[in-house]
């Protein structure tokens, strides 16, 4: 179940998506904003989401899309798409800029599908996060990959796994990673779950030990030993600190070290 939520939006008041999105989330918190004064609001109380509305083709909404996205990956940012909009160009051009997942107008910002949406979203800015957390990474965990890996994260617990859900060979992951200078495939897995587990921590009511068991953690306190050991503080402060915009913050930092341990 998700938490008291702080929601940034365009959508104008008195419209019936926003009485939606107002009641998918009971007590969470909306916020309006023109896409011109987003970035300032983001930078100065960050929300959870970001949910835009408008013409999905418009050059100006793209691009202001594209530059809140670049500027925040780990912002989970949901386009409301007009429905007579063609959606299959919309979606394409909005994802291109950086939208996380698409509702429709009058149908999808229903309580149980903003639900759905929002959570699936919350991957894919998981992905978005650790992509430039990381940048540049191989190709065989290029964005889309990437997020597949995210939704089978709890099966995933062997270099090999990994490297078999990426369709490579171990040993070729391992030399790309090294290319990259990154971390070995061992590192990187608890590096993913962790960062997820982040996300879910800062948008979730659930307990650590919740959170724990559906990322297939062995405990609660193996959760709050991860936490300790690859984000540097206790589970309830990656909560308090943002979450998944906390994580991406501090896998930034230990790849620019990795990497500069490893250029000597």
């Amino acid at each position: 179940m998700f938490s008291t939520l702080t929601i940034a939006h365009t959508i104008e008041t008195g419209t019936p998506d926003l009485d939606r999105l107002r009641l998918a989330i009971p007590g969470s918190h909306l916020v309006y904003t023109s896409l011109e004064s987003a970035t300032r609001l983001i930078a100065r109380d960050p929300p959870q989401a970001f949910v835009v509305r408008g013409e999905v083709l418009a050059t100006r909404t793209l691009t202001r899309l594209a530059e809140i996205k670049a500027r925040y990956p780990w912002l989970v940012v949901l386009a409301l798409v007009p429905a007579e909009q063609d959606l299959l160009i919309g979606m394409f051009e909005l994802g291109h800029a950086g939208a996380d997942d698409f509702l429709v107008a009058g149908a999808d910002s229903r309580s149980p599908d903003f639900r759905t949406t929002l959570e699936r979203a919350g991957l894919r800015a998981t992905a978005a996060a650790i992509t430039d957390a990381l940048h540049p990474l191989p190709a065989a965990l290029a964005h889309p990959n990437l997020v597949h890996v995210l939704q089978r994260i709890a099966e995933l617990k062997r270099p090999h796994e990994l490297a078999a859900q990426l369709d490579v060979r171990v040993r070729n992951l391992e030399k790309e990673l090294r290319q990259a200078r990154l971390f070995t495939p061992k590192n990187l897995l608890a590096r993913f779950r962790i960062t997820l587990a982040a996300q879910r921590l800062g948008v979730e009511t659930g307990s650590a030990e919740q959170i724990a068991l559906s990322l297939e953690y062995a405990s609660g306190p193996t959760l709050r030993r991860a936490c300790r050991h690859l984000l540097g503080v206790k589970a309830t402060e990656v909560r308090e600190q943002g979450g998944l915009r906390f994580a991406w913050r501090v896998l930034t930092e230990a790849a620019r070290d990795h990497r500069a341990k490893l250029a000597g």
